[in-house]
């Protein structure tokens, strides 16, 4: 009798034990299987219409590297964006969101890409922790969008002192930013600028009152199906085209050479998604 107790005892906590390993494995995946994620890279290209994007190194009114649909001259001196909310969509209902985290601690900052065409590195964002399977469509957040980020000292891309673009709590970072010289431009001798500066930055993250919430959303379908599978790291490369954006907003460098705020900046945001597109795709 005392042997049978114990046997019934025993197999009770057998099947307790049994059950919670596979609540456990449900936990993980199908049947304790963990699932399978890849990586996916976006390779940002800066052009100036047909021409790749060149930086002048300092300040220079008598040589330029470009032209404006205005027949303007243009040195470009710095050039870049912020990229956020990163979302890939598949065929089937596939979606993959890129993680989001603002913090005052650079360890835990998490989706914020500060592309700059002085930074070579910065071009190329690599996605990971993708579900396997097929995509077709990526889009993304140019600028930083105000419920990204908490209030209070970032650390990181996000940080002031580590220079990021940022102008204040009331309007936000700025999402894009295009610095050069052309002797077109109106701008006089002035504290901190040069004449014939233009500096164009666009920005701002707020829709209330006066003030202007430039984040613009890109969308761009993909040319061809990418496959999604561990250990592979297909790539995605996007054409940035800056004379398109002064084109578009018919920039003219003698009476918009300096945009300073989000108001001034409003008409050059507009135009913003129109100036990604995808040139091709790596498989592999």
């Amino acid at each position: 009798m005392k042997f049978n107790k114990f046997f019934i005892a025993a197999m009770a906590c057998a099947v307790v034990f049994t059950s919670c390993k596979k609540d456990e494995n449900k936990d993980n995946g199908e049947e304790g299987t963990p699932e399978k994620t890849g990586s996916f890279q976006l390779k940002f290209d800066n052009f100036f219409g047909s021409s790749d994007m060149k930086l002048k190194s300092g300040y220079d009114t008598t040589s330029f590297d470009f032209t404006t649909h205005k027949g303007q001259s243009l040195n470009i001196t710095k050039c870049g964006y912020y990229v956020t909310n990163v979302k890939l969509e598949g065929p089937s209902g596939e979606v993959h969101l890129d993680p989001v985290v603002s913090s005052a601690l650079a360890s835990e900052v998490k989706g914020f890409y500060h592309i700059q065409e002085s930074v070579p590195a910065s071009q190329g964002v690599v996605l990971s922790g993708i579900p396997e399977g097929e995509y077709n469509k990526v889009s993304f957040n140019i600028g930083i969008p105000e419920s990204a980020v908490t209030e209070g000292a970032q650390g990181g891309i996000l940080d002031v002192a580590e220079g990021a673009w940022f102008w204040s709590w009331n309007s936000g970072y700025i999402g894009l930013k295009l610095e050069g010289t052309s002797n077109s431009s109106g701008q006089e001798v002035g504290v901190d600028v040069n004449k014939y500066d233009v500096e164009l930055h666009v920005g701002g993250w707020k829709d209330i009152g006066a003030m202007v919430n430039n984040v613009k959303t890109v969308t761009l379908d993909l040319p061809e199906e990418i496959d999604v599978k561990e250990g592979l790291t297909p790539k995605a490369h996007i054409v940035v085209d800056f004379k398109m954006l002064l084109m578009m907003a018919d920039v003219d460098f003698s009476t918009t050479y300096a945009v300073h705020s989000p108001a001034a900046g409003q008409e050059l945001a507009e135009h913003i998604p129109h100036i990604f597109s995808v040139e091709h795709v790596h498989a592999h």
